[in-house]
This record gives structure tokens, C-alpha cells and sequence, in this order.
């Protein structure tokens, strides 16, 4: 990982999405968005963290640098747009300031993407100008493993801070969760909630008031040093309820067979 982040983990042990989903249930719809009860990150603390904008600068969504070419998210995230009408920000931790702006030259969406139970929730997006790495800006490694159940893993990201709130933070939040396993977590939801817990989903757990929301999807869940989650969805923000990532390691091949230098 990057020694900052590291140093993160160590520290929050002691104590221990987007903003337009692509699906019309009423429950995702209630989500959409942000690192509930999370702390404020510093600059340099996550220097994989993106941001993508619509055009006018407004965030939507999270997502991670890969390397100087490509930026990991949601397919969520990705459902409906255009490389014209969408913008990704690097190497900032703030919102309103710092950082890369720069223009997207394809989307990549997995194609067993469902819209309707978010399946597959992954897409890949070149920039349309080589992205330049710096301490400020790194790409993160891709999860080579399947990791079941982990303590300590980091998730970052811009989403609201409460639900009522449709403000989205403009200081990076990050939160240490658990990785928990799939059975624990099937067991967490009712139906038909828990049959969207596939074998390439990743589900995570926080104390109550702690948790992903609204503007955190595409954002990285990262264990280890390794990216090992995009935020998905949950239900709903900070409720104690499960978050559910996309599992990198199941879409692996896939990634890496669009996004390799």
C-alpha cells in the first residue's frame, strides 16, 4: 500500500455511491451515496482516490487510478454516460480544488452488468491524456487474492455524510471497515436483498452511524495493498447494514485484459 494509508489502518484498528444509480428499486435509490461517520483524509493519504464530474464539475461517483492511462469504477457509475459529458479528477483530496481534471477517450462497462441487481458492477476508463504519476498520484495494485474475511480494510470516498444531507463533503472521508464473509452477509439481508450477494461480491461491516452512502460508488475498498473492492450498494447509509462492493478478484482477467500498458 502507500505508507500513509498503512500507517491509517494501523491507527483506526484502535478504534475500530453514486449520485445517480443505474436502478429504479426504491431501496438502492434510497443509497446512492457517501463515507458516513468517516474521518477527514490529508492530502497525499489516498493518492489512487478519482473523482468523476459530470461536465460542469458536479461529483458523481469514486473511483481508482489504475496507471497512467486508466481509472477503475462502477458500472453504475458508468450506465447512461458519455466520454463528452463526464470528467474525472486525480491527485486531490478536496473537491472544490487541486488535482488533474482531465477528459475521458473511452468507458468500459463489464458486459454481465445488470442494472437491476448491480451484478458485475465494474467498469474501466481511459483518459483521454496519459494521467502523471507522483506522490500525489499512484496508481493501486489490483487484488491478486480472494480475501474472505479481513480486518482493517480501508474504503475513501466523497459521498454524503448523512442521508438527509444531499451535500457531498468536500474533504475526502475514509472509514476502516471488516471484509466479512458471503454467508454472513446473505444472512444480514432479507429477500430478495440476499440473493444479490454473488460469488463476485465482496461485503464489508461498520458500526452503526459508520458506512458507505450516497456519491461513494466506484470508490476503492483497499486490504493489504491491494485494491480489493469498488463500492457497489447498501441499504441504507450507516444503518449497520452490510456494504456490497464488486469483488475485484472475480473480475480480474476482465480488467486487466482492457487495461494493461
Amino acid at each position: 500500500m502507500y505508507r500513509k494509508a498503512a500507517a491509517l489502518i494501523l491507527g483506526l484498528l484502535a478504534v475500530a455511491v453514486s449520485g445517480d444509480l443505474a436502478t429504479s428499486d426504491p431501496l438502492y435509490q434510497q443509497w446512492k451515496g457517501r463515507i458516513v461517520g468517516g474521518t477527514y483524509a490529508r492530502d497525499g493519504d489516498f493518492p489512487y482516490q478519482a473523482s468523476f464530474r459530470t461536465a460542469d464539475g458536479t461529483h458523481i461517483c469514486g473511483g481508482a487510478v489504475l496507471n497512467q492511462q486508466w481509472v477503475i469504477t462502477a458500472g453504475s457509475c458508468m450506465a447512461g454516460r458519455a466520454t463528452t459529458d463526464t470528467r474525472v479528477v486525480v491527485g486531490a483530496y478536496r473537491l472544490s480544488q487541486g488535482g488533474f481534471n482531465l477528459g475521458l477517450r473511452r468507458i468500459v462497462i463489464h458486459p454481465n452488468f445488470a442494472s437491476e441487481t448491480l451484478a458485475n458492477d465494474v467498469a474501466v476508463v481511459r483518459v483521454s491524456s496519459p494521467i502523471v504519476l507522483s506522490d500525489a498520484v499512484q496508481g493501486v495494485q489490483l487484488g491478486s487474492y480472494n480475501v474472505n474475511v479481513a480486518y482493517g480494510a480501508l474504503v475513501s470516498g466523497w459521498g454524503r455524510l448523512e442521508f438527509s444531507n444531499p451535500q457531498f463533503p468536500d474533504n475526502l472521508q475514509y472509514i476502516a471497515v471488516n471484509i466479512i464473509s458471503q454467508l454472513e452477509c446473505r444472512a444480514r439481508f432479507a429477500a430478495p436483498y440476499d440473493a444479490r450477494i454473488y460469488d463476485s461480491t465482496l461485503c464489508s461491516s461498520s458500526p452503526v452511524g459508520q458506512g458507505t452512502c450516497l456519491g461513494d460508488a466506484g470508490s476503492p475498498l483497499v486490504h493489504g495493498a491491494e485494491l480489493h473492492g469498488i463500492v457497489s450498494w447498501g441499504i441504507p447509509c450507516g444503518e449497520g447494514y452490510p456494504d456490497v462492493y464488486a469483488r475485484i478478484s472475480s473480475h480480474r482477467g476482465w480488467i486487466l485484459a482492457h487495461t494493461l500498458i
